[in-house]
């Protein structure tokens, strides 16, 4: 009776199985087109048996079985697949957002056609050689001048759209960021929801889904790992730290620059995050980093806009400079006098000189034609004489010979020159002295050469004389050549990068150099001279890490203490050697280079401590010497962690004079620009340096935030051979009287830091770098196409697996079906034999 009632309950299992097989299978059909949805098959399997007992065997002779159920529901899912797809997802997102940077920056260029940068260089270069064969011509002159603001315009426009550009993919850094964030906590929620659906035994296959669709959407966007853990739980790693970690995860946040350039990072730690792959590491590449800190040095970054920047600088600082050069040494229409053009002391160039040449960067931004050229052509000096005679008359307004130079730069603007470092050297045309010049060209096999001119009233204008001294130059073989700007001559050589030019009245007959900064220095003598200044200590160099304004962070030198008892000269090295921002204690190590005014030299070395928590000031002492730091913060420490450890500064300490007596001063300036700011004052009582050799101990650090040797520092020395009756007789005015200073040393910087077109013409710079362009995103689409057909691939053997197919589905669909529809036959065939049973038995004979 048992086993009788056993064929119902077999049947009810069965029924009820493929009732929900029929459930599952209307559950892949309505899900065939949702997103991320894996195919769920259910896992049939016979329920446990159990021994039917028997007349002769009690214990059962064989086991019976108890019908069917369903396991489990199974998601149809390859991991290995789905780790493909991820890594291949990473490499998709990277190059979809470089083609499509590098599409916008194509457009930019705008190459080849005849709207772009480089058809509007040769229409300006055209337009000079056409003054050059007709220069008396105002029209064509006017010419020259639209093309120049044509040209400016261009240069000022194409800048304009890349630094747009760059914004724009900066902007998209900081919604990716976002994206990021919002998908990690999709997914910690998602793993809550499953870990408490996975402990209760059940399959959580829907809310699976999502997440590995939520994985995927978040691996285009940078560059994650996935580790899986018990109970159906993910974690998510990006870099070096984990994004999700089970029901938890950390967010990314951004910090900006002084630029406003964001930096990813870690929201908890403020460190900045490892993106290695994915639609942020494409951005990233696009737009190059930051100006923080953390980035770094050098850029692992591609850089894809800012070396486009950089290059476009570069072109319109070699066309600014290299123009305005020329420019400056030529006579223009208005021009009456023997000088090139000089209105008022301020040189007669064609585009507007920037303030700070040293520290400019954005040139192709600033590139503007001066409003003196625009309003009259006429100021375009198209000659190299003078044009008018010194009675008025006309004399050249025929001479293009200027113009033609200038348009010659078109192929030879590449020429390497190295630039010199002064001022130049002043020449009036009505002193009746005559020049004289020692020029060393640093080949140690030659000897110095002398170059003697005749007084400049001689000569008719500078032309004439620069020319006599080229002639001379040429005649002792020299590879140094000389050009006016102005009122000023200037030396150069295309090949020797260590040029001197001494004026031998200077007393100076030799001069050594070791280790300088970038070879360019300059000396002045003032001897026999009465009442020397009291002791002064300056800071006259610093290089700081951070945003502290000196080596003293925002504290500045003030009183010496002990100024009345000191007679020594210093150069002076400080150091930062610890920082700590919670104490507010700053250490520091010094050496200081120490003369006597009788000439007598001691080097010391030691510690100080400066504490930036709530004094205003402090003395300080190096050696015998005592001074105040003033304007130190009395507020959070905040002077101490504008500070890092490395950051130095150079200070100059001139000797007091104990009475008004004569003296002898040497002068060494690093900063040519602005030499009063940068300079190193020794002063020795008279006769000190009148006979023997005096070595002259100092320190200097390379202090251009754009050259790659920035804050690097140098222990220099300079070996003075002084002519004792030159010193002994000399004027109690500066030496020489007509020169700025008596020693010129002329240094060309490395090709790469320069900041100027080298080894290539302007208009083959230009194609090299639209080719360069064209190949990258040419690449570009080439890797994107790539990417998707192996994606395509990958995602269609995904779906072979997991993809809802609706013929089997179908066919399913008919097998559960039938089998449902035998399994209810089942159930009225016992119904009818318990019928029988039941209502049948024992009514026999009735």
């Amino acid at each position: 009776m048992t086993t009788t009632f056993m064929g119902l309950e077999i049947g009810k299992r069965s029924v009820l199985m493929h009732q929900t097989a029929l459930n599952i299978t209307g559950h892949n059909v309505a899900n065939a087109n949702t997103a991320g949805y894996t195919r769920q098959v259910p896992d049939i399997v016979t329920t446990s048996p159990w021994c039917a007992p028997m007349l002769v065997n009690t214990t059962g002779a064989g086991q019976l079985g108890t019908g069917v159920d369903i396991a489990y529901i199974q998601r149809m899912r390859d991991s290995f697949i789905d780790a493909q797809i991820r890594q291949e997802n990473k490499t998709g997102g990277y190059w979809t957002k470089m083609q499509e940077s590098l599409d916008k920056i194509e457009v930019i260029l705008n190459e080849p056609s005849d709207d772009g940068l480089r058809e509007v260089m040769d229409q300006f270069w055209a337009s000079w050689q056409d003054v050059s064969s007709n220069p008396e011509s105002e029209a064509v002159r006017a010419v020259v001048s639209q093309r120049g603001m044509a040209m400016a315009e261009a240069f000022n426009h194409t800048y304009r759209q890349l630094t747009e550009l760059r914004e724009d993919v900066n902007a998209e850094i900081r919604i990716r960021t976002k994206d990021v964030n919002a998908i990690a906590k999709q997914i910690a929620e998602l793993n809550q929801q499953i870990l408490a659906i996975s402990v209760a035994g059940k399959q959580p296959n829907d809310l699976m889904d999502k997440r590995d669709l939520l994985i995927d959407d978040v691996s285009k966007l940078a560059d994650i790992k996935v580790h899986e853990d018990i109970n159906n739980m993910i974690a998510l790693q990006l870099g070096d730290r984990m994004l999700v970690d089970g029901v938890t995860y950390r967010e990314l946040d951004t910090t900006k620059d002084d630029q406003s350039m964001y930096m990813v990072i870690w929201k908890d730690t403020q460190m900045r995050a490892q993106i290695n792959g994915g639609e942020m590491r494409g951005l990233l590449d696009v737009r190059g980093k930051t100006n923080l800190e953390q980035e770094v040095v050098p850029s692992e970054y591609k850089e894809v806009i800012p070396i486009m920047i950089d290059q476009l600088n570069k072109m319109a600082k070699s066309v600014i400079l290299k123009t305005n050069e020329l420019h400056r040494g030529g006579y223009s229409l208005n021009n009456k006098t023997a000088y090139p053009d000089n209105n008022a002391g301020v040189p007669n160039n064609f585009f507007v000189p920037p303030d700070d040449p040293e520290n400019l960067q954005n040139w192709a931004q600033f590139m503007e034609v001066r409003a003196e050229i625009e309003l009259d052509p006429k100021n375009i000096a198209a000659a190299s004489s003078r044009t008018w005679d010194q009675n008025g008359n006309k004399l050249n307004f025929g001479d293009g010979s200027n113009a033609l130079k200038i348009a010659e730069l078109k192929h030879d603007l590449n020429n390497v020159e190295y630039d010199l470092k002064t001022q130049g050297i002043n020449i009036n045309l009505a002193d009746t002295a005559p020049l004289s010049f020692i020029i060393d060209d640093g080949n140690d096999t030659n000897a110095a050469h002398t170059i003697t001119l005749n007084p400049p009233n001689t000569f008719s204008d500078m032309q004439s004389l620069v020319k006599e001294i080229q002639q001379q130059l040429d005649e002792k073989e020299l590879a140094v050549k000389v050009r006016s700007d102005g009122l000023e001559l200037f030396f150069y050589s295309d090949t020797v990068s260590d040029l001197d030019i001494i004026n031998p009245d200077s007393g100076i007959q030799d001069i050594q150099k070791n280790n300088l900064q970038s070879g360019a220095y300059q000396i002045q003598t003032v001897v026999n001279q009465p009442g020397a200044a009291d002791a002064i200590l300056q800071e006259i160099q610093s290089y700081n890490q951070k945003t502290a304004k000196s080596i003293f962070g925002s504290g500045s030198i003030g009183t010496v203490t002990n100024a009345a008892t000191l007679d020594i000269n210093a150069s002076i090295e400080l150091t930062v050697t610890a920082v700590d921002p919670a104490s507010g204690q700053v250490a520091y190590n010094y050496v200081s280079h120490e003369y006597n005014r009788d000439g007598t030299y001691t080097e010391r070395s030691g510690t100080l401590m400066l504490h930036y928590s709530g004094l205003a000031s402090q003395i300080v002492s190096i050696g015998g010497l005592n001074f105040q730091v003033s304007g130190l913060d009395e507020k959070n420490n905040v002077d101490a962690a504008e500070l890092k450890v490395g950051d130095k500064g150079i200070l100059n300490l001139t000797a007091a004079a104990a009475a008004a007596t004569d003296y002898q001063q040497v002068d060494i300036a690093f900063d040519f620009n602005n030499p009063s700011m940068c300079n190193h004052r020794f002063i020795f009582n008279d006769t000190v340096l009148d006979g023997t050799t005096t070595k002259l101990n100092f320190f200097t650090l390379n202090a251009k935030r754009n050259n790659e040797f920035f804050g690097r520092s140098y222990n220099g020395s300079i070996d003075l051979n002084l002519n004792t009756g030159t010193l002994a007789t000399a004027s109690t005015a500066s030496i020489p009287a007509t020169a700025p200073a008596a020693y010129f040393s002329y240094y060309k910087e490395p090709l790469e830091n320069n900041g100027m077109v080298q080894t290539v013409t302007i208009d083959d710079y230009w194609r090299t770098i639209t080719a360069d362009i064209g190949v990258q995103s040419q690449e570009s689409q080439r890797m994107v196409k790539n990417q998707q057909t192996l994606l395509n691939e990958l995602e269609n053997k995904r779906q072979s697996v997991s993809g809802v197919s609706m013929d089997e589905e179908m066919t399913n669909m008919i097998r559960f079906q039938q089998a449902y529809n035998a399994a209810a036959r089942f159930i009225t065939t016992i119904d009818e034999a318990l019928n029988t049973i039941i209502n049948g038995m024992g009514v026999v004979g009735r």
